[in-house]
């Protein structure tokens, strides 16, 4: 938790394993017994919450049927979880974006051990993609898209809306990604 919170404050490169250590109460040598690397730490800290929940919303996903959760719905669900999940953890997001950046990877294939958790929920829907009605929807490109676009308005919040009086909902923002995707997701894509 020390180290996570660290991470979070202060970015990848901005914290030391001595630091960690401090934080702690420990020693450098017992935190290297338990992780190898400071980027073995990250990784545990801030990365793996995020691959958790893109693992449980698959497998969320996978028990159900279009019939029984509709394309409103999923919609829905999945853009209130990842919109929460990203604003309750937008600097441990941007500990992510930063460390992929600027690293020098130093912590390893983030971008990779993230899209595999994306790679996940695009499977799933490519998976139910004619029960729910996508027939002319390239859902490998839409599904990354959908996950960017809702990490994205979280992360930029306090840059897209404020924080004054006119600031809209919550509520307000996330039906509106809903209907952005369920546009999206029932058009017909012209004849070439």
């Amino acid at each position: 938790n020390a180290a996570g919170k660290l991470f979070l404050e202060r970015g990848f490169d901005g914290v030391s394993m001595r630091d960690i250590a401090a934080a702690t109460g420990t020693s450098q040598s017992m935190l290297y017994r338990h992780f190898p690397s400071k980027a073995s730490l990250f990784e545990s800290t801030v990365l793996t919450p995020f691959q958790e929940f893109l693992h449980e919303f698959v497998a969320e996903m996978r028990a159900h049927t279009a019939s029984d959760l509709p394309n409103e719905e999923l919609f829905a669900t999945f853009n209130e979880r990842l919109y929460d999940l990203t604003l309750e953890n937008r600097q441990m997001f941007l500990a992510l974006l930063s460390a992929e950046a600027f690293s020098g990877g130093a912590v390893g294939d983030i971008a990779g051990a993230l899209l595999t958790g994306i790679h996940e929920v695009a499977e799933q829907w490519r998976t139910d993609q004619d029960a729910r009605g996508w027939r002319d929807v390239d859902v490998e490109v839409a599904g990354r898209e959908v996950i960017a676009m809702v990490i994205g308005t979280a992360l930029l919040d306090p840059f897209l809306f404020g924080s004054g009086t006119g600031r809209p909902s919550r509520a307000r923002i996330l039906a509106e990604l809903t209907q952005l995707e369920l546009l999206g997701s029932t058009r017909a894509r012209p004849h070439e």
